[in-house]
């Protein structure tokens, strides 16, 4: 039995997450478990998380999207499984997009008042969803519940109290939209038409112009036309995997006429069916002067060809892989990061895939893999440039909807896990082009929906948006929140065992580098199968070295450290320990 006492340090702890290996062989900076915490400076920190953007919306919302025009301007718009809507800063509020219906109230509509005098009534009817602009800019959202032909419509919820419907102003039919939550939304801006175009795959395409939402004109088969992936391409609305007529189409590509998306019968319009695989065409992401198309067990390339016998020419450039869903392709420019059915993977374009995903295999695609198969459609990717990191969101276990996802840092090739408060299921970005002043607010502060120091207040601060299911509610991940809207953000980090093969050792002290409040220290001795609490230590706010004096005798030792918020941090940690026996 030795007396001399060593010191086992691990001075990095920024490479990840690594389930490929054995507890005991992970490499120095690699963890067993990493929950809820994020990389900041080469240190371990507790994540940031998300506050409420708007209010609950009418369907599970799937997409926020920035539609940009040619002129500078922007609209911040949001597609869910029930109708389309634009976002008004002034009043902090998602509100209806019009159908194309719509009229302009009849004098002044006092608070109250369930009986709205309007110009025409051509086009609304009972169980129509309408929008009725307020006094103060917000709009008034509500259902038909009679209409008086030529004269008034009677409307479920009255007129808010401390507001009225001015004389002119405008009443709009809202889209409606028969969404699923198994399809994604597919959207893209027209530059040439300044329209912004989504398709669904269960109602026929539909496009925006600033003004209203109607179907995409002159549409295949007198508009009986539905699609799953909508794409712009060498001037070129393109939609693939269709259905025509009620004949579905999953590997046709069709193209409009050049330039003109209301044009799908004549010129260069057409069709290709690519048949050399079965397989179904899920998404279609550009890639240098090409078009990827990722089916659900192959890959495509797409070329633009414009000669009178070709207008585009497709090769196969990988079999026996795909990607999972439309949105599970994160796009870097020069290189795209994939969601597939087996593995995560980079794609250059070639004829190979190169796995990044290895580390986590055993934890989201085994046999015991927590991805919930069933409902694997439902994932989608994100890349978070202001941190150079793909996140996979999934749905885990028994959940339906997203209810994880994992981080995976590009230039570390590092991956970390997140627990979502809120099941999501879907996504967008939003950048303000200027500040709101107070006087454009709706209200007191009390009732703004975000907090004073908000991204939501910044010019140009971009913002990722994440859809949540439950409620149906729009949240920004700003990076500066730190809960799960109102709900603390629980973390865990759970190191690899220091094993001794020959023999027993004692522990005497863990040593660490750490900051936040109440973080538990806890360690096994039986290699993750039970810990037992230490310390439960409090360093503040700056790191301090924190010295843990607890004596055990055992082969292998593990350690963990968890909490709620806090804000934790871990620079590094060692052990000192010497041979206790020999076997």
């Amino acid at each position: 039995m030795s007396t001399v006492w060593q010191n086992t340090e691990i001075l990095r702890v920024d490479r990840g997450l690594d389930k490929s290996k054995p507890p005991h062989q992970l490499e120095e900076g690699k963890f067993i478990k990493l929950r809820n915490v994020t990389l900041r400076n080469d240190e371990l920190i507790v994540d940031t998380g998300y506050k409420t953007f708007g209010g609950v919306v009418r369907g599970n919302p799937r997409i926020t999207y920035q539609f940009h025009r040619t002129d500078g301007t922007s609209e911040l718009l949001l597609i869910t499984n029930a109708t389309f809507y634009r976002w008004v800063a002034a009043s902090a509020q998602w509100q209806y997009v019009s159908s194309g219906i719509d009229t302009t109230v009849s004098g002044a509509q006092a608070a109250g008042e369930t009986t709205i005098e309007v110009a025409d009534t051509t086009g609304f009817s009972e169980g129509d969803h309408i929008g009725i602009t307020l006094d103060d800019g917000s709009q008034h959202q509500t259902t038909i519940s009679a209409v008086n032909a030529g004269v008034s419509l009677v409307i479920d919820d009255p007129i808010p109290t401390g507001r009225s419907a001015p004389d002119n102003t405008a009443v709009i039919k809202a889209v409606a939209l028969t969404g699923s939550d198994d399809i994604q939304v597919s959207v893209v801006t027209l530059p040439s038409h300044n329209w912004m175009v989504f398709t669904n795959g269960t109602d026929p395409p539909k496009r925006y112009n600033g003004t209203d939402c109607i179907t995409v004109p002159n549409l295949p088969n007198g508009g009986d036309f539905k699609a799953r992936v909508a794409l712009v391409f060498e001037n070129y609305l393109i939609f693939m995997n269709t259905i025509e007529g009620g004949q579905a189409h999953p590997q046709r590509v069709r193209r409009s006429d050049t330039g003109d998306p209301t044009n799908w019968s004549t010129g260069n319009a057409g069709f290709d069916d690519l048949l050399d695989t079965e397989d179904f065409i899920l998404a279609a992401v550009p890639l240098g002067t090409v078009v990827i198309i990722y089916r659900e067990r192959s890959i495509n390339r797409m070329t633009f060809v414009g000669t009178s016998e070709r207008t585009f020419f497709y090769d196969t450039a990988i079999t026996g892989e795909g990607v999972i869903s439309l949105d599970s392709i994160v796009d870097l420019g020069d290189i795209h990061i994939l969601f597939g059915t087996t593995n995560f993977y980079e794609y250059d374009g070639g004829f190979s895939l190169s796995p990044v995903g290895d580390e986590v295999f055993d934890l989201i695609f085994s046999a015991g893999g927590e991805l919930n198969s069933g409902f694997r459609n439902r994932s989608f990717a994100v890349y978070v440039e202001e941190l150079d990191e793909a996140w996979f969101f999934y749905p885990s276990g028994s959940s339906e909807y997203p209810d994880k996802f994992l981080r995976y840092s590009v230039s570390r090739k590092a991956w970390f896990e997140r627990v979502l408060t809120h099941p999501m299921i879907g996504f967008g970005f939003y950048q303000r082009e200027d500040s709101p002043t107070w006087n454009e607010l709706s209200g007191t502060w009390l009732d703004q929906a975000f907090n004073w120091n908000s991204k939501l207040l910044e010019a140009n601060a971009p913002t990722l948006q994440l859809c949540g299911q439950n409620p149906a509610q729009v949240y920004e991940y700003d990076f500066t929140s730190g809960d799960d809207a109102g709900t603390p953000i629980a973390y865990e980090v759970e190191t690899p065992d220091f094993l001794d093969l020959d023999g027993k050792r004692v522990m005497d002290r863990l040593r660490a580098k750490l900051a936040g409040d109440n973080v538990e220290v806890l360690r096994s001795l039986d290699e993750g199968q039970s810990f037992q609490t230490l310390e439960t230590v409090s360093p503040g706010s700056q790191y301090k070295t924190v010295d843990i004096y607890s004596q055990a005798v055992s082969p292998s030792f593990r350690f963990k450290f968890k909490g709620s918020g806090g804000g934790f941090g871990l620079r590094w940690y060692a052990l000192r320990h010497r041979q206790h026996t020999r076997f």
